[in-house]
């Protein structure tokens, strides 16, 4: 099943089988080493009835991957040698993979964990790193995956950069542009930080991180928006659901947590600003924390069974529900709709509007204050308002206008919420 994946020619969207397709993608890293096949098919299964689309997950494990065997003590390659794979363990990644794209979900895979190619010494030089890109490319060329290098490490050195394009330069020769490549930053960066001139980078993935509340991933993306050529972009690490708040120094704040609000936020908050997509995460899921097998990685609380059904999750289902209906990549940023009152960090107000310039507002407001709005390009036109619930889903009924500026009135006091004018 190949991806069937492309830029939309004007760079800010991605179509699967020539319509425009929204990524909604979970946070897996640990998917094929920590779960058994009965549990991955569970953790599968649920996501797509959820509505995620997309799985990204990392062939060689973040913690040691190369020495570091499966639940099912299958280790990737023999004698750690990358040049002599392990067949089992490649034969449970195979079926892993064909499992997701059976459901409809796009795996978007790592060939391995940053600390592979990054920290010293490294496992993989740029000579090992062409020939183990090339015959993974070549496992998975007719499978529906999009190829996601870097993996949370900085691209700090020109080695480092050789290492990366080795990576790329071997997919590309197999694959040609039958499949998407992307990159994973490291904490509060975009693959634009480093990769901005990369052949090879068909769309930027950025990591708003975990560290404080209200992190103005926004910004981020409006970043990456203005570069040109313009590429999709969008946040492939924002706050975690369950993850504790950590400080800057990568401290936990003592009984802090995200928590659906904050996976909201930063979701829409990122789309209002021009993403292609975005990417959820849960602290429990990508780890897939077992307290009977494992000790949990910085405070992990829940069971990444009881962790799957997190309201934030099926939350993430309702966007990319909102997303079709709504038909986002019709929209593009339109912050001059909001000249005052836009607010700064979880406050923060966004706008958008017609990429063809037909009368239309969305704006997400997200801690229920007014929305305060300029929409002198449309004089003399009447609108109806209607809100978006997104806890719930659904639609409320608004206030009918007639003038071209105006106050809307929030429905959903503290909380946040979506409106939508159009001419009446």
């Amino acid at each position: 099943m190949i991806a069937n994946l492309t830029v939309d020619t004007s760079g800010r969207f991605l179509r699967r089988a020539g319509e425009p397709w929204f990524l909604l993608g979970d946070t897996a890293w640990e998917l094929f080493r920590a779960l058994r096949d009965d549990e991955v098919e569970h953790y599968l299964r649920r996501r797509a009835q959820q509505g995620f689309n997309t799985v990204l997950a990392v062939a060689l494990s973040e913690f040691d991957g190369p020495r570091m065997p499966t639940v099912d003590g299958l280790l990737p390659f023999q004698d750690l040698d990358p040049d002599r794979p392990h067949e089992p363990y490649w034969r449970h990644v195979d079926q892993v993979i064909r499992r997701a794209n059976t459901l409809g979900i796009t795996v978007g895979l790592l060939p391995t964990w940053g600390s592979n190619w990054h920290d010293d010494p490294p496992f993989f030089d740029t000579a090992r790193a062409r020939r183990y890109a090339a015959w993974i490319a070549e496992r998975y060329r007719d499978d529906d995956v999009i190829w996601v290098l870097g993996g949370d490490r900085p691209v700090s050195t020109p080695q480092h950069r050789t290492v990366l394009d080795a990576f790329a330069g071997g997919i590309r020769s197999v694959v040609g542009r039958r499949h998407l490549v992307t990159a994973h930053p490291n904490g509060c960066h975009s693959s634009s930080d480093y990769l901005a001139d990369a052949p090879w980078l068909d769309f930027h993935m950025l990591q708003s991180g975990h560290a404080g509340w209200g992190v103005p991933n926004y910004q981020m993306v409006e970043q990456d928006y203005a570069i040109e050529p313009a590429k999709p972009v969008l946040d492939a690490e924002p706050n975690y659901d369950s993850h504790p708040v950590m400080t800057r120094d990568w401290r936990p704040i003592p009984d802090a947590y995200f928590d659906e609000h904050d996976v909201r936020r930063a979701a829409y908050q990122a789309v209002f600003a021009g993403a292609a997509g975005h990417v959820y995460g849960c602290h429990e899921i990508w780890q897939m924390y077992d307290p009977s097998r494992t000790q949990p990685k910085n405070l992990a609380r829940l069971h990444w069974r009881d962790a799957l059904e997190l309201p934030g999750a099926r939350q993430m289902g309702l966007l990319a529900a909102f997303a079709r209906e709504v038909g986002l990549a019709e929209w593009e940023p339109a912050q001059e709709l909001i000249p005052s009152g836009r607010g700064i960090l979880g406050g923060h107000q966004r706008a958008l509007a017609r990429r063809d310039g037909r009368p239309g507002v969305l704006v997400y407001a997200p801690l229920g204050r007014p929305v305060r709005l300029a929409l002198r390009r449309w004089f003399g036109l009447r609108w109806r308002a209607r809100w978006w619930d997104p806890r719930e889903g659904t639609w409320a009924t608004g206030d009918g206008y007639d003038t071209d500026q105006f106050v809307v009135r929030h429905p959903y006091p503290g909380l946040d919420a979506v409106l939508h004018l159009e001419p009446r």
